[in-house]
């Protein structure tokens, strides 16, 4: 599985194409807002996500996490999937 973008850019059918938006996000706040990434054509997954890949089907993405505050201001952890993330 690849992390990042080194997972993309090491096929040869992606380009390698700097995306201006995301580069000017880059260059101002010191960050890509999702889902922009430094490279056109590639897009990071939200926080808390996650990409399935089946072998007969489309890429899936859903939600595995989930952050709660209580009215108390603890924060509370909700794991939506109980599949473990393969790495």
């Amino acid at each position: 599985m690849g992390v990042g973008s080194q997972g993309s850019l090491s096929v040869p059918w992606v380009e390698r194409r700097i995306n201006a938006l995301a580069l000017h996000h880059y260059l101002t706040l010191q960050y890509t807002p999702d889902p922009l990434t430094i490279f056109e054509g590639i897009q990071q997954l939200p926080a808390g996500h996650k990409l399935v890949v089946e072998r007969e089907g489309l890429p899936k993405v859903s939600r595995w996490w989930h952050c709660i505050l209580s009215p108390n201001g603890i924060l509370k952890r909700k794991k939506l999937s109980s599949k473990p993330v393969r790495s």
